[in-house]
């Protein structure tokens, strides 16, 4: 056994042990009582029967300590025993200490106040309110602390007594400042409660004086003014709102209560003031600001609206947040990271709507105010800015539309109404946009007020006239012409296919009018409507023939009422010179009451033919419209008729005032003189003249008609004061020149009168009486030989050899009676006074005893068609007396007929009484060639400056004249160069006989690539042989010709040249030269037939011919054979050098090649050529152009002077295309007796072929 001591068993180790004793020790401090004993009874909130007993033992101790009297006073009141806390509150009232009298008054009101809500019988409960009244009257001038006022305040006001409470408030503020405002607005409520409005406002004012924030004054500011208005102090409200407002005067919401409260006070000029200042304000006012803190994150985390997804992960932010990229210099990235764009998030503010409305409550009460002003610009102005800032458009819109209507701004209103018409479909909208676009004559409105009505009227016609019409005046043509499709296949198909026709026409689709016009035509069958503008077409294209076929298709379902067709189809029928369409188109006008006077005297132009007619249909038309014009026509008519008892009927037949107004007009003054001359009262005529001179003072004809009827009568005196007055006038009137030259041609004045006959030469070129009074007049200014020449023009070229029997009848009867007409004015000496004396008495039925000079007056009187009755009565008889001398007469007649019996008896009785002209020209026609240039030559001998007699002398010597010519040509065409030299002579058998000899030798130069084996010289000799006169001449020329082979050309010409403007010409020849190409022309002929045809008419002329030839080289092998057809036609400009002529020329060519040459044309052409004959024979071709020219027929004349002429123009190949075409040269005497030529030509393309050839040349004639 161990002696050590065991150890001992420890239960807890001696940390655990000292833990556990501190905490028990801390728990023993936690629950021992700390506070008194005296405090633990007196806190409890119930009575506690304990705390009473020990305050009431401490009483007994301290029986005046005002501390426990008070403490058990109240300890009593809690535990209900309100008679013994009454009986220490007495104890307490009587303490010398002013601070427990106060306790034991409050806790007195406290037992009063707890008395009066325990009652509920209401005469108790007044009598107990009356005694807590008195309680509180007497606290009121008491001290107190501010929390017992405050008590005593509350006290007062929920016992009823408002004044009391409004006192206590009133000494809170006083005694409080830091808490006045609140205190005075208890005040302001409790006086508003007593309907104390203007003490109210006070105690607002004053709250607002101690206001700590801005919305705690506006809040005071405005509770003071709505006391006011609560009061219905308005007009206080207002001056308190000028005065006191101050600050609050830039406030939003203070001015918006002014402005309101203005309004309610009937000042609106006050609250136009205070909107303003808001408006101003809201302007200042700056955007609303994000109230959450902006974050900065990488602009690739961000999504714009409508952008594409840039990450997979986007920070979350809220829900219209602005999005606000910022540049990456303004970022300052960690050192070293990358710097990329950063992307700045502001929140959007959660107040934003509700700014957004409160701007409209401004925009609408500024909208109100200005309204209420009668500010109509600023309310209309308020109204644009509501819709631009996106605010309710429900109300805006009728309000900015209905301003503007007020504020004369139609135009704004008119867009405003239309927006809203077309959201709400109001028909009420419609009537005042219709009415609005009207007025502003705006197109575009109408437009939509039109399609608005089609909507519910779809087939109203008037309704789409109005629209097509408002998109054209829209400048939109395209958009009616769809509109118009859509609707052409519905049950007005016709009418509105007929107004897209019309449009399209309009809008210039041509081809679309007229396919729709065509389609109408097909569908519907031709009418007027379609028909006319299809006519119109065709007309504007000068296819007049097409139009007037077009219109007469139509003309079944024509009415009278169709004026525009009628008219249309009056013009056309003038076109087409139809004159029964004439006739038709004006008795349809006329049936429809649309003839007008320009219709009427046209179609009485058309019946000039039928007078009977004319005259009646004239008579009717002045019945139904009272046309001096048309009762003119009517006179006139009749005249013509030889009806002259017919007048005086008719013209009894008007009435004062319609003869009065017929007096009045110069046309019926002229017809009445026309009758008045006819009927043997020259006077009258005259004066009718007179007076229509006067109504037409300026006018051609009534002067005219005026100097005629003088000149007829022979009233010298009286003509020649008329010629002087209208001297002047009638050197630039045409209408007044040819009366002016026989005028002074009657007064025995030839030089003047040659004057006036020069000037109207080229107007009167195709009238022979006129043009024989021409010659008469240079007779008797003693040039007979141009009056000789001029008459052998008019007997030649102007008077046909015969007339028909019916027109010859027809020309004498109405020559022998305008003759009549002027007898009373023929003198004594007269010649043709005889022969119409002579004329009218032969029996009607022999032609035969009609004197000479009358038949040959009255064929010219057939052809004179430019001048009136009285004029040509007036030449024929200057004619028929002219004729009526003696010699001459006879000499002319038979001239004119080609009388040769006669001329030879006149030569060989009478040829010394002939005029030297008549004498030559008869000579001539005879045959006696030779003497008529003996003649001529003599009288140039006599005369040598008589300029008529050279004329005739080289018209005679040139006529089969002798000559001998050499000459001498150089050419250059394709691939070839020659030069030729030529000599010929003639002699002439006799008047109608001659021959020409004639050598020329051709020396040839060609290029050994493209014409090898080309001979060097062409020799040839021929003899001609002529026969024939001046009406009809044949030639016959055999010739020998050495080329590349031996060859006998043989050839016959002629040509007729019958009077008239007609000619012809023809030839048949043998081993001709050929000349089309340049081996033709060195190695071929041809055989050809040839025939042409010649017209001159005056100025105009025109020239043809065709020729056939079979082509063969010169060893006769065949070629081919083809044909050349050519005209030229062309006016001159002058008759006399220079005469400008311009004239259009025209070629064709037609060959076939099928030939087959011998081998030895292979030397002609380059050796590989395939296709001989194709290679020598020309091609096809065309040719035209235009030339101008004068002088051309120099070069076969004869001039002493030299004078140039010229030949040039554009030419179109069909192979060479455009080219040009110059002939010019001079053409003169030498030495006299001769003529020397100098020429050169060059042409582009020949007249043979497409190849270009240059040729100048010289030849000399020498006449002998």
């Amino acid at each position: 056994m161990s002696t050590a001591a065991p150890k001992r068993l420890r239960l807890l180790p001696l940390y655990q042990l000292i833990g556990l004793s501190l905490l028990l020790v801390l728990l023993l401090a936690l629950v021992f009582p700390h506070a008194s004993l005296r405090s633990r009874l007196l806190g409890h909130t119930q009575a506690d029967q304990l705390a009473i007993a020990y305050l009431e033992a401490w009483q007994r101790v301290e029986p005046d300590n005002p501390d426990v009297l008070a403490t058990l006073t109240r300890e009593y009141l809690k535990g209900q025993r309100a008679g013994d806390a009454r009986r220490l509150i007495v104890r307490l009232k009587s303490s010398h200490d002013v601070e427990t009298r106060r306790d034991a008054l409050l806790i007195e009101i406290g037992l009063a106040q707890a008395a009066l809500f325990a009652e509920n019988q209401p005469a108790v409960r007044q009598a107990r309110a009356a005694d807590l009244a008195q309680l509180l009257d007497q606290a009121l001038p008491l001290p107190w602390h501010n929390d017992q006022l405050t008590a005593l305040a509350d006290t007062a006001r929920l016992s009823g007594q408002p004044d009391l409470a409004d006192s206590f408030y009133t000494r809170l503020a006083q005694s409080e400042p830091a808490r006045a405002a609140i205190w005075w607005r208890k005040s302001c409520a409790l006086r508003l409660s007593r309907q104390q409005y203007a003490r109210a406002a006070d105690a607002c004012l004053a709250a607002q004086a101690h206001g700590a924030t801005r919305d705690e004054r506006r809040t005071d500011f405005i509770a003071a003014l709505r006391a006011l208005q609560m009061g219905n102090l308005l007009p206080q409200a207002l001056q308190l709102a000028g005065q006191r407002g101050g600050s609050l005067l830039g406030d939003a919401t203070t001015l918006r209560f002014l402005a309101n409260l203005a309004l309610a006070g009937g000042r609106p000029d006050l609250a136009q003031d205070y909107v303003r200042r808001l408006l101003a304000v809201d302007r200042a006012t700056p955007p609303v600001v994000a109230s959450q803190p902006a974050r900065m994150m990488p602009a690739a985390w961000v999504r714009p609206a409508g952008s594409v997804v840039l990450s997979d992960w986007q920070p979350p932010h809220a829900a219209g947040s602005k999005v606000i990229e910022v540049d990456p210099a303004l970022y300052m990235p960690s050192a070293g990271a990358r710097p990329h764009k950063m992307a700045l998030i502001l929140a959007q503010p959660a107040g934003t709507a509700q700014a957004l409305d409160q701007n409209g409550a401004d925009l609408d009460l500024a909208y109100r105010v200005f309204m209420a002003n009668g500010n109509l610009a600023e309310a209309q102005k308020i109204a644009r800015q509501a819709l631009d800032a996106h605010l309710d458009a429900a109300l805006w819109r009728p309000r900015l539309a209905q301003t503007s209507l007020w504020n004369n701004d139609p135009a704004t209103a008119l867009a405003q109404f239309l927006l809203l018409a077309e959201h709400s479909q109001d028909e009420k909208l419609w009537q005042q946009i219709e009415t609005l676009a009207n007025g502003l004559n705006d197109t575009a409105a109408q437009l939509q007020v039109y399609r608005h009505r089609l909507g519910q009227r779809p087939d109203d016609l008037a309704l789409i006239d109005q629209i097509v019409a408002a998109y054209e005046m829209t400048g939109a043509p395209e958009t009616a012409l769809a509109f118009l499709r859509e609707r052409s296949a519905g049950p007005n198909r016709i009418a509105i296919l007929s107004r897209l026709a019309a449009l399209a026409l309009r809008a210039g689709h041509d081809q679309l009018a007229i396919d729709t016009w065509l389609t109408l035509d097909r569908i519907d069958g031709p009418k007027p409507a379609y028909a006319l503008p299809l006519a119109q077409r065709a007309y504007l294209q000068g296819r007049f023939a097409d139009a007037m076929a077009l219109l007469r298709a139509a003309a079944p379902a024509a009415t009278p009422a169709d004026d525009d067709y009628w008219r249309a189809y009056f013009r056309l029928a003038t076109l087409t010179q139809d004159s029964a369409a004439v006739v038709l188109a004006s008795q349809q006008l006329q049936a429809g009451g649309n003839l007008d006077e320009s219709t009427g005297v046209r179609w009485l132009d058309e019946l000039d033919d039928r007078p009977a007619d004319a005259a009646r249909t004239a008579w009717r038309l002045y019945r139904q419209s009272g046309s001096p014009l048309l009762l003119a026509r009517a006179i006139s008519a009749y005249v013509r008729l030889g009806e002259l008892d017919r007048i005086p009927p008719l013209l009894a037949q008007l009435d004062e005032h319609a003869l009065a107004q017929a007096s009045a007009n110069a046309d019926f003054l002229m017809a009445r003189a026309e009758y008045a001359r006819l009927a043997g009262d020259p006077k009258r005529s005259l004066n009718d003249l007179a007076r229509a001179s006067r109504f037409a003072p300026g006018r051609t004809d009534v002067i005219a008609a005026r100097l005629w009827n003088l000149t007829a009568l022979g009233q010298e005196k009286a003509l020649r004061t008329l010629l002087a007055r209208y001297a002047r006038q009638a050197e630039n009137d045409p209408g007044l020149i040819s009366i002016y030259a026989d005028a002074w041609l009657a007064l025995g004045e030839p030089h003047r009168a040659l004057h006036y006959f020069d000037l109207a030469v080229v107007d009167r070129t195709r009238d022979p009486l006129w043009q024989l009074a021409y010659a008469e007049a240079l007779e008797l200014a003693q040039r007979p030989g141009a009056a000789w020449m001029l008459r052998r023009h008019v007997w030649r070229d102007l008077l046909p050899p015969k007339l028909a029997a019916a027109k010859r009848q027809e020309s004498r009867d109405a020559l022998l009676a305008n003759l009549s007409g002027l007898s009373n004015s023929f003198a004594d000496g007269d010649r043709s006074l005889a022969l119409l004396h002579q004329a009218l008495a032969r029996p009607e039925t022999e032609d035969s005893a009609l004197p000479p000079a009358i038949a040959a007056a009255a064929v010219a009187w057939a052809q004179s068609h430019d001048a009136t009755a009285l004029e040509r009565a007036w030449l024929a008889k200057r004619y028929v007396n002219w004729l009526a001398q003696p010699a001459q007469a006879q000499l002319s007649l038979a001239l004119a007929e080609q009388d040769t019996t006669t001329l030879e008896r006149l030569l060989a009785e009478k040829r010394g009484q002939l005029p030297i002209d008549s004498r030559i020209e008869a000579l001539a026609q005879t045959g006696r060639l030779a003497e008529a240039q003996s003649e001529a030559f003599d009288g140039v001998e006599h005369q040598p400056d008589n300029d008529d007699l050279q004329a005739v002398l080289r018209e005679q010597l040139l006529n089969d004249a002798q000559t001998v010519t050499p000459s001498w040509r150089s050419v250059r065409q394709s691939g070839l160069k020659y030069d030729q030299f030529g000599l010929s002579a003639g002699l002439r058998l006799d008047a109608r006989q001659a021959l020409q000899l004639s050598f020329s030798q051709r020396n040839q130069r060609s290029d050994a690539t493209r014409l090898p084996g080309a001979p060097g010289q062409d020799r040839t000799a021929a003899l001609s042989y002529r026969f024939g006169d001046d009406s009809a001449n044949r030639t016959l020329t055999v010739a020998s010709r050495q080329g590349w082979r031996a060859v006998t050309p043989v050839r016959v010409d002629g040509v007729l040249q019958p009077r008239g403007a007609w000619n012809f010409n023809y030839a048949l020849g043998s081993e001709q030269p050929a000349d089309e190409t340049s081996q033709l022309l060195l190695g071929g002929m041809k055989n050809l037939a040839s025939l042409g045809v010649g017209w001159r008419q005056g100025r105009w002329f025109a020239n043809s011919r065709v020729e056939a030839d079979r082509f063969y080289m010169q060893d006769r092998s065949f070629l081919g054979e083809g044909y050349l057809a050519a005209l030229d036609a062309g006016y001159k400009f002058r008759l006399g050098y220079p005469d400008y002529t311009l004239h259009l020329v025209a070629t064709h060519g037609q060959y076939s090649a099928y030939g087959t040459p011998s081998e030895q044309v292979q030397q002609l052409v380059p050796q590989g050529t395939v296709g001989l004959a194709a290679t020598i024979m020309p091609q096809t071709f065309s040719q035209g152009g235009l030339l101008l020219s004068f002088g051309t027929d120099l070069p076969d004349g004869y001039r002493h002077a030299f004078l140039p002429y010229l030949e040039a123009g554009p030419m179109y190949d069909t192979h060479a295309h455009w080219g040009g075409v110059v002939n010019v040269g001079l053409v003169g005497s030498v030495l006299g007796r001769d003529r020397l030529s100098i020429y050169y030509q060059h042409q582009d393309m020949s007249a043979q072929g497409s190849s270009p050839v240059t040729e100048v040349g010289v030849r000399y004639s020498w006449f002998y």
